[in-house]
């Protein structure tokens, strides 16, 4: 017998690049699709060691509530498509050591560029190459705030050095950084993320909150061939 309700799945990732989901892979969104749907209770997806275009992810877990898929492409074509997501919510762990060099390929105003996670704030440390006559060692705290997909440093504090530093040297330093992580950066992802949360530990920056995945064209053609290939499978059936 066909079953059409699957009560849970859970599934395990490990070492990938997450891009752009060619339409050839085993799974595609096309939420909003009036179709024969199948169902699925209760996903979670658990995924470690991976990359979001370039930013390195630790762990990621997701935890989806009733997802509706195209029973007709999973039967006749072997594909899931999902065409609708009631709910989802997760979360990203970002490794400290990780989340440093990736911060730090991108700020050239500090030479010897430390970051740090201490009681839940983020500091930044180093020496500062120009902007001043001479070369200051920098040491600035701030507070990581969630902004929907993005980790943003507010509320800076920089610490007293013996030569007197400027308040636009913070300001400099905190627009290289800023955003700290762009988990939205790639427009192609079917899904978009709204931190609600995020905690900061002195060996990982963890994010948590909601995931909510938006309409994806589909090819008319694929489209097509599937509902004709279904047809085929009933009157072999009947």
């Amino acid at each position: 017998p066909i079953s059409k309700t699957i009560e849970r799945i859970e599934i395990e990732l490990e070492g990938f690049k997450l891009e752009a989901a060619p339409a050839s892979e085993g799974v595609t969104f096309n939420l909003g699709r009036e179709t024969m749907t199948g169902r699925i209770n209760h996903l979670e997806v658990t995924a470690r060691d991976f990359t979001i275009d370039e930013l390195p992810i630790e762990k990621m877990a997701l935890h989806v509530e009733r997802l509706s898929y195209n029973f007709k492409k999973l039967l006749v074509r072997k594909h899931l498509e999902i065409v609708k997501v009631e709910s989802c919510t997760g979360e990203v762990v970002l490794d400290a050591d990780d989340l440093e060099r990736y911060v730090a390929s991108r700020v050239d105003l500090l030479e010897n560029f430390e970051l740090r996670l201490i009681n839940g704030k983020v500091q930044i440390s180093g020496r500062l190459k120009r902007l001043l006559p001479v070369s200051v060692p920098i040491c600035l705290t701030a507070t990581p705030e969630a902004e929907i997909g993005r980790i943003y440093l507010r509320e800076p504090k920089l610490k007293v050095t013996a030569v007197p530093v400027p308040g636009f040297v913070t300001k400099r330093i905190l627009e290289q950084i800023n955003p700290v992580v762009d988990l939205n950066s790639n427009s192609e992802l079917p899904f978009i993320f709204e931190l609600t949360e995020i905690k900061a530990e002195p060996t990982a920056l963890s994010a948590v909150g909601k995931i909510h995945f938006h309409r994806k064209r589909l090819q008319e053609r694929e489209t097509e061939a599937t509902d004709t290939a279904w047809a085929g499978w009933e009157q072999a059936a009947a």
